[in-house]
């Protein structure tokens, strides 16, 4: 009861810092829209209207700007751009606070989403948060919502086209510079594990001819393949971070995080098992889960602060999930172990911004350390980590 007191007394410094911030733009991962989504899923924990009301303000603010060609976003993805306000208005009509008659709006927002994901298609600008694969995740809540997969199966037939239908096992994804589209990305952020995830979704919404079923399982176990039995009992991931396809050469490292390390394939084995009605995914995530809920230092893990990029907040919330999941109870005592350090290392974020600007930052700053607790403390399931693949 102590330390739900001490989380308690922490959640409410980070509400009074970040109601008290003045966004430098409007985005959904730095911006007005992650205020407002903090807000409404602060509403959500503690049934106060205010909470709701305050958010519902924020994002009607943003959205005015945006019809009026005012709004503080960059480009159309999901990070800093215009999917950020389409999945928070999708949110916000699934949750009942906005009208199904937005749907109107949602549509045209939503056709010109899906052109921009045409355009960076062409060019291999794939990723979950800054390219379009993040539309492709407005499009899954958006079919959920309203009922309507027609973007979803837009981007389907483009992604099997450039893709799927191909010989090659992979996603080519080059969001920085040419270079990267000779290197496979594994991670849950911005490769492969978050492509099959959002991938295995859509299809499990839109339906799947068994051609295409087939390549998607070809890709899995293409993936599951770089898994290295040789690590285990160590304090290094199964899974590399990079992988050159010509060689097969690898690059990895001892973290593990939301956004690089072994629990992003883990949520991915677990989706392929219930995709695929394999057990042998499961089976193969319950190893590794295991396996790295003994890895409890700093060391062993490389994360930073309290944050859900790569700190202690991400992991705890992440384990949290994998334990509703796997039933596995060194998941939860994984989750409660790295709470405890979120808690009792809170202090340095709350004190000083250790990246100037990143105090709204949604997985690098306050607003995703404030839900994680926010899930702490709930006596219901809040559901705020569908945002970053956390469903």
């Amino acid at each position: 009861m102590e330390l739900k007191k001490k989380a308690g007394e922490k959640l409410e410094k980070i509400t009074g810092i970040i109601t008290d911030c003045n966004p430098v733009n409007d985005t959904l991962f730095g911006g007005e829209l992650a205020v407002a989504y903090y807000l409404y899923y602060l509403y959500e924990a503690t049934d106060r209207d205010e909470y709701a009301e305050a958010a519902l303000d924020r994002v009607e603010k943003v959205l005015l700007g945006f019809n009026n060609g005012k709004a503080n976003l960059s480009g159309p993805y999901y990070c800093s751009g215009a999917a950020g306000l389409f999945y928070l208005l999708v949110l916000l009509v699934r949750k009942g606070l906005v009208g199904q008659d937005m749907k109107a709006e949602l549509e045209q927002l939503g056709a010109d989403l899906l052109e921009c994901a045409v355009a960076g298609m062409e060019n291999d600008y794939n990723d979950f948060i800054h390219g379009s694969f993040g539309l492709l995740h407005c499009f899954n809540h958006y079919a959920v919502c309203f009922g309507d997969d027609s973007f979803l199966q837009s981007f389907l037939r483009l992604v099997e086209k450039k893709y799927l239908l191909t010989d090659k096992p992979w996603i080519v994804s080059a969001i920085g510079n040419a270079n990267e589209k000779k290197i496979v990305n594994l991670g849950l952020s911005h490769g492969q594990a978050g492509f099959m995830i959002l991938l295995m979704r859509a299809y499990t919404l839109g339906g799947i001819q068994e051609r295409v079923k087939e390549k998607l399982l070809r890709n899995a176990h293409y993936l599951l393949g770089f898994k290295s039995d040789a690590l285990a009992g160590t304090d290094c991931n199964f899974f590399p971070s990079f992988v050159d396809p010509v060689t097969n050469k690898y690059t990895t490292n001892n973290r593990l995080a939301w956004c690089y390390g072994d629990l992003g394939q883990v949520l991915f084995l677990h989706k392929a098992a219930d995709f695929f009605n394999d057990a042998g995914f499961s089976a193969a995530a319950n190893s590794i889960c295991t396996a790295s809920a003994d890895r409890t230092s700093f060391d062993a893990t490389l994360l930073e602060g309290a944050q859900i990029c790569h700190g202690t907040g991400g992991v705890s919330h992440f384990y949290r999930l994998l334990g509703e999941i796997s039933g596995l109870e060194c998941c939860n005592n994984a989750a409660a172990f790295w709470m405890e350090q979120t808690i009792n290392n809170i202090d340095r974020e709350l004190e000083t911004d250790i990246n100037p600007g990143s105090r709204l930052n949604m997985v690098e700053g306050l607003p995703g350390i404030g839900l994680a607790l926010m899930s702490y403390l709930a006596e219901k399931k809040l559901d705020w980590s569908s945002l970053i693949l956390l469903e």
